[in-house]
């Protein structure tokens, strides 16, 4: 309030000269009229939400009026004056909050405390049955009546989802390919391009004749594994004696003439300094076969099956690990042979890298030796054949067995989350049968007690009556006597 002030005059008045002098005093002038301020309404809002949304973290906001949120500014300089604010929080009801004058220096409360415990209330949970639950207080308010869970996993289990359990909480969220977990992996919820999706893993695989695993299923994957290959035994030629002995490296008797040809399918080379210029157009799977025949370098050709184009690579195409898929052509590789000999067998027989370093190798034997006629007789070779239908035989029953076995354990596992299930589904109805009867034995309790709270008023009722019927009787006994004694 601004302060005014005022001035006293004072004049002097005649009197005769036997009266003495009496000042009289003039009224005084009126006040100087107080400066008018027209304050509206909302004229702090943005200092305030400035300050509150610097400060949105936390459960309660200090403003400090006249500081907080840049209003230095004194819209009625020289009032007092009382400061008074309304805010919601979220959807919830109006709250208010005033600070009576001065309100400068003071500070007002905001806070939403109460309302975030309730939302804070809320949680999504993922269930071992698979059903996905929305709680309020331990109430469930929603749930997706799923029920798709497969075989346990680490890898999914709460303790491995994002926040490492098995709900999220308000405010929580999940990006895409993350996931919630439940507690025993069985099941967890991903988050997707289109949104949560209930995923679960399945025991979907067979065994092949290799005695390797496979999927049979959309929804299962195969996993391959190649075998390590030394590539120093690519292209290497040798004669493996009746005894299982390997002459490798043979220079007598083999020869590097480049006739035969592997195909080796839909493949090409990435590496272009193996191939060789130049490069022929419209020819066919024939003519490209013998222009790599003409170059001792040649070690195979690419030729398209769309256009005749031929590609000629170079030998050491056959040890370049740089290959890709490429359907329009195949890839054929130079073979070695040995040429007609009296004293030996002159056909290849093509085997693994693996298989190789398997062999005994015996360099120091002289491949006539080896290859003298006669070593491995009919009936030596019926033994072997007959070992080797009796090892297929076993590979098959081992074969027979593992399957059988996989087959077994699904179900095991299968049946193990049925009577799981059961289990948890008997335990709720015991649970509900229990608390049945314990409400059913209070009543019983109370029934009894009741029964005995009456038979006692009874037993009451009873004497009050006697009571009263003897004294009842006292008075007709004593009334007949007064009437008799008049």
């Amino acid at each position: 309030m601004g302060q005014t002030s005022s001035k006293r005059n004072k004049k002097k008045k005649k009197k005769s000269k036997n009266e003495p002098e009496e000042e009289e005093e003039e009224p005084e002038p009126e006040p100087e009229p107080l400066p008018r301020y027209s304050v509206s309404i909302g004229n702090w809002s943005k200092y305030v939400k400035n300050h509150i949304n610097n400060n949105i973290n936390s459960d309660i906001i200090r403003f400090i009026i006249g500081k907080h949120g840049g209003g230095t500014i004194d819209p009625a300089i020289g009032c007092n004056k009382d400061f008074d604010a309304t805010y919601k929080c979220g959807y919830g009801l109006t709250k208010s909050v005033s600070v009576n004058a001065n309100a400068h220096g003071k500070f007002a409360l905001f806070t939403c405390l109460n309302e975030n415990n309730l939302c804070n209330s809320y949680r999504l949970k993922l269930t071992n049955t698979g059903n996905i639950i929305l709680t309020y207080n331990n109430k469930t308010i929603w749930q997706s009546n799923t029920s798709k869970v497969g075989i346990p996993t680490d890898k999914y289990k709460a303790s491995n989802s994002k926040y490492k359990r098995d709900y999220i909480k308000p405010g929580e969220y999940l990006e895409e390919n993350e996931f919630i977990g439940s507690s025993s992996g069985n099941c967890y919820i991903l988050m997707t391009k289109n949104g949560l999706d209930l995923c679960y893993e399945n025991l979907d695989c067979k065994i092949n004749d290799n005695l390797i695993g496979y999927g049979t299923s959309k929804n299962s994957y195969t996993l391959y594994e190649l075998p390590s290959v030394n590539e120093n035994n690519i292209n290497k030629v040798g004669y493996l004696s009746y005894d299982a002995q390997l002459v490798e490296s043979i220079k007598e008797g083999f020869t590097n003439q480049n006739i035969n040809y592997f195909d080796l399918g839909n493949y090409n080379s990435t590496d272009k300094s193996l191939t060789l210029q130049p490069t022929y157009s419209n020819y066919s799977n024939e003519q490209c076969k013998e222009m790599c025949n003409k170059y001792n370098e040649c070690g195979g050709y690419f030729i398209s099956t769309k256009t005749g184009k031929c590609e000629l690579k170079k030998s050491n195409i056959k040890l370049n690990s740089f290959r890709k898929e490429d359907n329009d052509g195949n890839l054929y590789i130079k073979s070695e042979i040995i040429p007609e000999n009296s004293t030996f067998n002159n056909k290849i027989t093509n085997i693994l890298g693996v298989e190789w370093d398997k062999l005994i190798i015996n360099n120091k034997s002289k491949i006539n030796k080896l290859t003298e006629l006669g070593l491995i007789t009919e009936e030596e070779k019926n033994v072997l054949i007959n070992s080797e239908n009796k090892l297929i035989k076993s590979n098959n029953s081992l074969k027979n067995a593992i399957n059988n076995l996989t087959i077994e354990e699904a179900e095991i596992s299968e049946n193990t989350k049925n009577d799981i299930m059961k289990f948890r589904n008997n335990l709720n109805n015991y649970q509900s049968t229990y608390d049945k009867t314990q409400e059913l034995k209070s009543k019983i309790d109370n029934l009894h007690a009741m029964k005995k709270d009456s038979e006692l008023q009874l037993i009451m009722d009873s004497k009050h009556y006697l009571l009263w019927s003897i004294v009842t009787i006292l008075v007709v006994i004593g009334g007949m006597k007064i009437i008799k004694a008049n």
